[in-house]
């Protein structure tokens, strides 16, 4: 039954704030998300979300027409280049 000001220990760690530029690896193609939370990828429009605006994200080949979709190294869907939609994975829900 302590106070949180009882038991507060200053983080050791450092925070270094967010990045300029997140890397992929080589495989990936990277795409810029626009302000309306749009990738333009195979001259086709993908709504992802308008809270990745201005960032890049990273689109793994799956196959010929489906390519996962990362934030970093968060997997957030897949893109399918024949039907033209985005699919994100589904939130875990209990």
């Amino acid at each position: 039954m302590k106070t949180p000001a009882e038991v507060y220990k200053k983080s050791t760690l450092k925070y270094k704030g967010t990045p300029d530029k997140i890397d992929y690896p080589d495989k990936f193609i990277e795409r810029k998300v626009n302000k309306i939370g749009y990738i333009v990828f195979n001259q086709q429009k993908f709504f992802l979300t308008s809270t990745l605006k201005g960032w890049t994200v990273g689109l793994e080949p799956k196959s010929a027409d489906e390519f996962d979709v990362y934030f970093a190294n968060l997997n957030l869907g897949s893109i399918n280049i024949e039907t033209s939609a985005f699919a994100p994975y589904p939130i875990a829900t209990q």
